[in-house]
């Protein structure tokens, strides 16, 4: 009778984490995930920001290349004008007709540099340049290609 009671209480003496214990580390598990969970949102809109923001230094640098060149500006009325549609995705200055949407911020996101505010998630960055007053003019535009 000895060697029944003896396997009996191996048996019983189970190794393992009791309910109590799990519930404790999923409500930890729930704390953690609502805190980060807005952290990583707010991280994710300023990265977006920060994107179309390069964007708009990209065109505005490679629109002051193209006015500081001898060529004459294409694309204007004259020599003096010329309007064009910032390509992101080739870092150029293009005409329009086939640049891909790129803008990333939420609708109403006002970037440094750009007199208007983003329209829509369609957005390209449009670019006038007047050789004539030395002024490059960035705006958000729909794209022609979505």
């Amino acid at each position: 009778m000895k060697k029944f009671k003896l396997n009996l209480k191996k048996k019983l003496n189970r190794k393992g984490f009791t309910l109590a214990e799990l519930l404790v580390v999923v409500a930890i598990l729930g704390i953690l995930v609502a805190i980060s969970v807005p952290l990583f949102s707010s991280r994710l809109e300023a990265a977006k920001k920060s994107t179309d923001e390069a964007n708009a230094r990209a065109a505005k640098a490679v629109a002051a290349a193209l006015m500081m060149e001898d060529t004459a500006l294409t694309g204007g009325v004259d020599g003096d004008h010329g309007v064009y549609y910032y390509d992101a995705e080739n870092g150029t200055l293009e005409d329009g007709s086939a640049i891909t949407a790129y803008s990333k911020s939420a609708v109403g996101t006002q970037i440094e540099g750009v007199s208007n505010a983003i329209q829509s998630e369609k957005d390209i960055l449009k670019v006038g340049i007047d050789r004539a007053l030395s002024t490059i003019t960035l705006t958000w535009t729909a794209s022609t290609k979505r």
